[in-house]
């Protein structure tokens, strides 16, 4: 009876093993499997990261760019009707203005992208109004549209990001325009 005991327990103990074996490679084949899944979610992360950049970028540049183009089209329109050289002058210095304002607008990008944080620094709003107004004011002038700006009172120059404020006016004059035209 010992022996069979014996025969018995050592059966019961390779059974063991080869339970056991076989659970270690299902766990190995779902640890590698898991594995894979984590590094396709990764890499689906970060494709739409990029895409998520892409649009910003497309979007925030779109702003500038549309300004540089008002800019240069009523410089032509000057040099068109023959005005003097100093008419000239003020529009290139706001082409200029625009392509700095696309370069920061690229670096906060970048330093979101570094996750580092927005510069907030203070805000002269009414400057910034003044500044959308007139990288508008080409666009506002084929149209036939005017805006008129009315300040009570002194107004704390917030911190904020200038340049995202900025987005925003452009954008929200722009709805402006769409809906006077």
């Amino acid at each position: 009876a010992l022996f069979m005991f014996v025969i018995v327990l050592n059966a019961y103990h390779f059974w063991l093993e080869y339970r056991f074996s076989k659970s270690k490679q299902a766990l190995e084949l779902t640890s590698l499997r898991l594995k894979e899944k984590s590094e396709q979610l990764e890499h689906s992360q970060r494709v739409a990261i990029v895409g998520e950049i892409g649009s910003s970028l497309a979007h925030e540049l779109n702003q500038p760019l549309a300004a540089i183009r008002n800019y240069s089209e009523g410089g032509l329109l000057r040099l068109a009707k023959k005005r003097p050289h100093e008419d000239i002058v003020p529009v290139l210095e706001k082409i200029q203005g625009q392509v700095e304002r696309a370069d920061a607008i690229i670096q906060r990008l970048r330093t979101l992208i570094r996750k580092r944080s927005v510069d907030k620094t203070p805000c002269d709003i009414q400057a910034l109004i003044a500044d959308t107004i007139e990288l508008l004011h080409f666009r506002m002038q084929k149209q036939n549209v005017a805006i008129v700006t009315s300040v009570e009172g002194e107004i704390r120059p917030p911190l904020a990001d200038s340049v995202g404020v900025q987005q925003v006016l452009v954008n929200v004059i722009n709805n402006a325009i769409d809906a006077c035209a």
